[in-house]
């Protein structure tokens, strides 16, 4: 009989990646029976949440949200993804949830914050390149076509923490799971490829995609998968994807108030080349920004060294006691 201090057969404990070990590599310990199996509860448990949690809120209008309601339900069950998606990977591989996150084993939130500027300055750049600056400038200038400003400042503040979950659970799934589950022959690129494919064919379920609206999916997935891997973690992708969604919420509020948010479009179905030409050069001058400020900062983009033992040499001139 097996000592109740040992772990249940073939019931793994907690795995932690060798140091060195780049984020793309952080789950390469974990069998690759356990990572099919974790991929497809991640799959399966996600969309249940995100396709029947939000008809349960059918016809509701929470206060101050009104007819935003059912866009911030659906915010609502894309975060509450966010600590399933790290049970599901600790219970099922075994592995530390946090190695989901970055290679330090935690979400590095100094790192998130100084990415925020950037990724907003970034995305303005995106949306002045696809629909101009001027309009973008007239956009911003123009006078409130929403109820009011107190009104749309309120719903904003409700929405924004919902956004930033919503985007941190795509991230998770895209550039954590699937780019981690991704091990043949350990190599980046092919990791950084099939989950960008991942990430567009996954947009494709909420709506039909165009070929520009699917190849700006593409150029993303393959931008953040690639920022991820050169920073060792989701920070930067999370803070990108963030930026650019609060934005769009943003001037959709301004523009027509919280009805506006109901009827928000995917990218996947733009019809207009110049959002793939736009996501290019917004992606290319965020990831020469947060590129150089990673080196600048020497972040790790890899597992940190193990401790070296403390030395029981005596120090010089003093008498071991």
């Amino acid at each position: 009989m097996a000592s109740a201090a040992s772990p249940r057969r073939g019931w793994p404990t907690a795995i932690r990646p060798a140091p060195g070990t780049a984020f793309h590599g952080l789950g390469a310990q974990v069998s690759w029976q356990r990572t099919v199996l974790a991929v497809l509860a991640v799959f399966v448990v996600t969309r249940v949440v995100k396709w029947h949690l939000p008809p349960l809120a059918d016809g509701l209008h929470l206060p101050v949200l009104g007819s935003a309601t059912s866009f911030a339900v659906d915010l609502a069950a894309a975060g509450l993804c966010v600590p399933i998606v790290l049970a599901l990977i600790r219970v099922i591989e075994g592995r530390p949830a946090g190695t989901l996150s970055s290679v330090a084993g935690h979400l590095r939130y100094r790192w998130l914050a100084g990415c925020l500027l950037p990724a907003g300055l970034c995305q303005l750049v995106y949306l002045a390149v696809f629909y101009g600056p001027g309009s973008l400038a007239a956009t911003f200038v123009s006078p409130w076509m929403a109820p009011s400003p107190r009104t749309a400042a309120a719903v904003a503040v409700l929405l924004l923490p919902l956004i930033v979950m919503q985007c941190a659970s795509e991230e998770y799934v895209s550039r954590g799971v699937a780019l981690q589950a991704v091990r043949v022959g350990r190599s980046m690129w092919l990791a950084i490829v099939a989950q960008a494919v991942g990430w567009t064919l996954l947009h494709g379920i909420s709506g039909p995609l165009t070929w520009p609206g699917s190849t700006d999916l593409m150029v993303w997935g393959l931008m953040l998968g690639w920022i991820t891997v050169r920073t060792g973690g989701l920070e930067a992708a999370i803070a990108y994807h963030a930026a650019g969604n609060t934005i769009v919420c943003f001037l959709a509020l301004k523009m027509g108030g919280p009805q506006a948010l109901a009827g928000s479009a995917s990218a996947g179905s733009a019809p207009s080349w110049r959002l793939p030409a736009a996501a290019l050069i917004a992606g290319a001058l965020y990831l020469s920004w947060i590129a150089a400020r990673a080196a600048s900062r020497s972040l790790p983009a890899t597992t940190p060294a193990e401790p070296q033992p403390a030395s029981t040499t005596p120090h010089p001139g003093r008498s071991a006691r």
